[in-house]
């Protein structure tokens, strides 16, 4: 079974990515920043990539925007995570996380809003207030039910780690802690490096695929490399597993978004 994780970046390279992904023919592809009627973009609300990309590659999907706003006329724009399979879909459901207290964005430190991560030694700002989902799914793999999730955490000032990364990797932790035991596949935009407690958390629940990944991110769009072209970037795309064996897995090189996306072929232990 291939899985494919990748954050397409609003399908700004659309027809790059849908190449990327039949040549790559995966059975799982789990997707964040899918975005329908982008006000500069599509103010027609007239491209439905999701449904595009759905009809082309002949697989079934869920589209989970977790921000929707208004544009008048009827007329919507949506933005959030989504997953599509050419496996057989038995159930599936979009978890939104408590709302967030907004955290105010400052320059300088400011005790009043100070967020707590690991210790006393991380102690910064979130960027974001937004309530953000997951999307989990039981699919049918050889006879065999299976469950995928996909998610997309805040950002912070260069991969930072926030309290808000350790809510949200709990708040999935408590999920699989209070759903039946499957063969696991957890892939996400966690917007974290690898040395972080967010992994670390999600690592004693379940095994990372990619272990010593560097760099996630696409050095031709992300303005990580833009602002800093001799930048080494950040790995903050992930895929985790439990209940498979890991037979390969890769992140290449392609410029089809402003993330590479991560490639893993597993199969049931």
């Amino acid at each position: 079974m291939k899985i494919v994780q990748l954050n397409v970046w609003g399908f700004r390279h659309f027809e790059a990515i849908l190449e990327f992904l039949k040549k790559e023919k995966p059975d799982v592809i789990n997707l964040q920043e899918v975005e329908f009627a982008h006000p500069e973009r599509d103010p027609e609300a007239s491209i439905n990539y999701f449904e595009i990309l759905k009809k082309e590659l002949n697989m079934d999907g869920i589209f989970a925007p977790w921000k929707k706003v208004d544009l008048g006329n009827g007329k919507f724009y949506e933005f959030g995570n989504a997953f599509l399979t050419n496996l057989e879909i038995v159930d599936y459901g979009i978890f939104f996380e408590p709302t967030l207290e907004p955290f105010k964005v400052v320059d300088q430190y400011d005790e009043a809003f100070q967020v707590m991560a690991k210790n006393d030694k991380s102690k910064y700002f979130a960027l974001f207030d937004d309530t953000k989902n997951f999307i989990w799914s039981t699919l049918k793999y050889k006879n065999t039910l299976i469950r995928n999730l996909t998610t997309h955490f805040t950002v912070s000032y260069q991969c930072t780690e926030i309290s808000q990364m350790l809510n949200s990797t709990k708040t999935i932790i408590n999920f699989l802690d209070n759903t039946k035991v499957l063969p696991t596949i957890l892939t996400g935009d966690l917007n974290i490096h690898d040395k972080s407690e967010t992994v670390n958390l999600f690592s004693k629940k379940l095994n990372l695929v990619n272990p010593g990944l560097k760099n996630t991110l696409t050095s031709k769009f992300h303005p990580v490399f833009k602002n800093n072209p001799r930048a080494e970037g950040y790995a903050v795309d992930y895929i985790f597993q439990k209940g498979f064996q890991v037979l390969n897995w890769s992140c290449p090189d392609v410029a089809i978004s402003d993330h590479l996306p991560v490639v893993a072929e597993v199969d049931i232990i």
